[in-house]
């Protein structure tokens, strides 16, 4: 198509990877096989792409990591939160009780403070910074006001159900829950290895690419990714 014409973006989701790892774990010989046939599919379509000569960058990235967590014994919901005072999501890696009256937060904060063997708790208002996931973050007050997360590699399991071996929504620091970035085209320079970086970086890197200005207030800074740029 003529440049004027043709799209300059085109974005695609490939849910193979991320199916099998929750299904069999990440370490599944059906992961595996998962992670290839992607890997088969980008590799084609750059070779037909490719024919039409054209300028083209690939930003390849996925939206969080995996782990194997414990299957064979969950977390019940803890015996100090009241279930009829709160509103409660079916969450697995993280629990959030919405208060039906806010004057039950700070007691059953205190109670569940004193036992955390298995996970950790926080008030809306005391998670940690770099999560970018507290009271002043929620825009749309869509956290809880109190959030629990099980100490990897445990799991809620409220109800009772099967659990799958794949997981991810554990605080991000760690290793397992880090993302895939590659990037590769006329854009980029060749043959070097970054650090790890917040996925809200993608955004501005994008934009400068396409020569688009960011005229809104964003998270991401052009700073973090310039200098794998051209």
């Amino acid at each position: 198509m003529p440049e004027d014409k043709r799209p300059h973006l085109v974005m695609f989701y490939l849910p193979q990877v991320d199916h099998e790892e929750h299904t069999y774990g990440p370490e599944s010989k059906q992961a595996e096989e998962a992670v290839h046939l992607v890997d088969d599919c980008i590799g084609k379509m750059t070779i037909e792409l490719g024919a039409l000569h054209l300028p083209i960058n690939y930003v390849f990235v996925s939206d969080h990591g995996m782990t194997t967590v414990d299957t064979l014994k969950g977390l019940s919901l803890p015996p100090a939160i009241d279930s009829s005072k709160f509103i409660i999501t079916e969450g697995d890696a993280t629990l959030h009780l919405y208060a039906k009256n806010k004057s039950d937060i700070q007691v059953t904060y205190k109670a569940l403070k004193k036992d955390t063997s298995g996970f950790k708790v926080y008030l809306t208002t005391q998670t940690p910074a770099y999560w970018h996931y507290s009271a002043t973050d929620d825009r749309y007050r869509r956290i809880g006001d109190i959030l629990l997360v099980p100490k990897w590699p445990k799991v809620f399991n409220i109800r009772g159900r099967r659990i799958t071996p794949g997981k991810h929504g554990y605080d991000n620091a760690m290793p397992d829950m880090q993302a895939t970035f590659y990037a590769w085209g006329p854009a980029f320079k060749q043959h070097i290895k970054i650090g790890s970086f917040d996925n809200v970086h993608v955004y501005p890197l994008v934009a400068r690419i396409l020569g688009l200005s960011v005229t809104e207030k964003i998270d991401g800074n052009i700073s973090i990714l310039q200098d794998i740029l051209r």
